[in-house]
């Protein structure tokens, strides 16, 4: 079934021409079609704005790209999104604009905007944010402004243009990632019990949870961007199957008592391989 999209030019914006998609069921498992009715004198390639309004999908649509080449702003609102992961994003690199608010977001990990070198908006109104990994913003250096109100943990806004705004957002983040060390486990937790070929039992022991909180904090006060800096508090990648699945250290701690005695004795250890 080709899905219905509204092409015109919105006066509200200086979006010269857009895609609107109203109330359509997006599968994930199948290929994109779209009932294309272009206003005269446009194509695809004239498109810069797509917008997914009361539509139902649990993840970001993929190959929007293929057929919208030009395209620099993605809007999905009251769709219902659930989960975002670097994979979701991986072909939407060169967007300026990003609004996913009024969704079901729980958890936004570090890695998400690894790479988007002119991305310069991002809104996560309106969800179920209690999560948000501090590296996030680390490595948007376009970025102008970013929304996170109306959300459980997080009723934030900030404009990266000031400097100190910025740095304070950041403490923000790494101050309530700190405080809900039980989200973030029970995220993986979720994510790793997914998959069907691979059933694991999380046991965090308070030792390590201990340890992890007092080297955030440590690294937090002593120098913050040598922190959003450290290659060492970055996430790993597991991947299974076709899937990926970002962990902590502590995950692998948790499960190994060799490792657990390595973090302990060594705090500035980067290689757990």
């Amino acid at each position: 079934m080709k899905i219905k999209c509204q092409f015109g030019r919105d006066t509200f914006s200086d979006i010269s021409y857009s895609c609107k998609i109203l109330s359509e069921i997006i599968n994930e498992d199948e290929p994109l079609e779209f009932d294309i009715k272009h206003d005269v004198g446009k194509s695809n390639a004239d498109v810069k704005e797509i917008t997914f309004e009361h539509c139902n999908m649990a993840k970001v649509p993929k190959g929007l790209t293929k057929i919208f080449p030009n395209f620099q702003t993605l809007i999905i609102s009251c769709s219902g999104l659930e989960k975002l992961q670097q994979e979701d994003m991986a072909e939407y690199k060169k967007l300026k604009k990003i609004d996913f608010s009024n969704n079901r977001i729980e958890f936004l990990p570090g890695d998400l905007f690894d790479d988007f070198e002119n991305l310069e908006e991002i809104y996560f109104d309106d969800n179920q944010l209690t999560v948000i990994e501090p590296e996030l913003l680390d490595k948007l250096e376009k970025l102008k402004y970013a929304s996170f109100d109306y959300n459980p943990n997080f009723t934030s806004s900030v404009n990266c243009n000031n400097k100190q705004a910025l740095v304070d957002f950041k403490e923000l983040l790494l101050e309530k990632f700190l405080e809900n060390s039980e989200n973030v486990k029970n995220y993986l937790k979720k994510s790793i019990e997914k998959s069907q070929n691979l059933k694991i039992e999380l046991k965090f022991e308070k030792q390590i949870n201990s340890y992890i909180t007092s080297k955030y904090q440590k690294c937090f006060h002593s120098d913050i961007e040598a922190y959003l800096q450290d290659k060492s508090t970055k996430d790993f990648q597991i991947q299974i199957d076709e899937h990926e699945f970002p962990v902590h250290k502590f995950l692998l701690a948790a499960r190994s008592p060799t490792l657990a005695e390595l973090l302990k004795n060594n705090p500035e250890v980067e290689n757990l391989g």
